[in-house]
């Protein structure tokens, strides 16, 4: 086995491995995929307190529900009082009681009409923060719709990235030998940061610690010529 030729090979495997881990953790961090967890985390805070302040006001609902079916109830009637007065055939003295008629339910609509601004003046702070709150949250929702898209066209571009990286990986790994394979998985697995690096004079091309002629000695004659320090592999 030509050891130097398969050690560099270990430095080739570990940059196709970082390319990859490169690409997981801008797909799982990056500032597309941040940006669009802030956001959601925004859209259900604002809905958080929509409901808080929809609670706050279930007692103006309540309310206005009775009015507005008062409302409805009045115009009905005027509507109908409008149809009878459009008939030719009435005299003057049903002209006039449908007359006094509209007139009373008109006068009733108005005082229908105070009551729901009164009512409102009451709850006019909340009425006005659910307003903001609901443009809040139309604008928030297109902001995720927005990013949704972006997150999800640069996600399929690393997902293709990542899948000829995966491709050249597995090809590269079937022309190393089993054992040199195996190293690498252990140093891995053991979470070693750096698994190969060139030797520089005097310290390990992994870590960086200085060695002794005596350490350095021990790894020239080691296996995989391994530092006893951090167990990268020096090339």
């Amino acid at each position: 086995m030509n050891k130097p030729f398969f050690k560099s090979n270990l430095i080739d495997l570990q940059e196709l491995d970082n390319k990859i881990y490169s690409l997981i953790n801008k797909k799982l961090n990056g500032r597309l995929t941040i940006d669009l967890k802030n956001a959601e985390v925004q859209y259900k805070n604002i809905l958080k307190e929509k409901e808080e302040v929809e609670k706050d006001l279930e007692p103006y609902l309540s309310e206005l529900k009775v009015i507005e079916t008062k409302e409805i109830d009045i115009k009905n009637k005027i509507s109908s009082i409008d149809q009878k007065l459009n008939n030719q055939n009435l005299n003057s003295d049903e002209l006039s009681n449908y007359g006094k008629q509209k007139e009373n339910n008109e006068n009733i609509l108005l005082q229908i009409y105070e009551s729901q601004e009164n009512l409102k003046s009451k709850f006019l702070v909340e009425i006005d923060q659910l307003q903001t709150i609901n443009f809040q949250l139309e604008d928030k929702k297109n902001e995720l719709i927005k990013l949704s898209k972006l997150t999800q066209d640069e996600w399929k571009n690393i997902d293709q990235k990542l899948s000829l990286l995966e491709d050249d990986k597995k090809k590269f790994i079937n022309t190393l030998p089993n054992e040199i394979v195996q190293l690498y998985d252990d140093l891995k697995s053991k979470g070693v940061e750096v698994i190969a690096g060139y030797k520089r004079e005097g310290q390990c091309g992994c870590c960086g610690v200085s060695l002794t002629s005596s350490e350095l000695d021990i790894i020239d004659d080691s296996e995989f010529n391994q530092c006893p320090y951090c167990q990268g592999v020096q090339v």
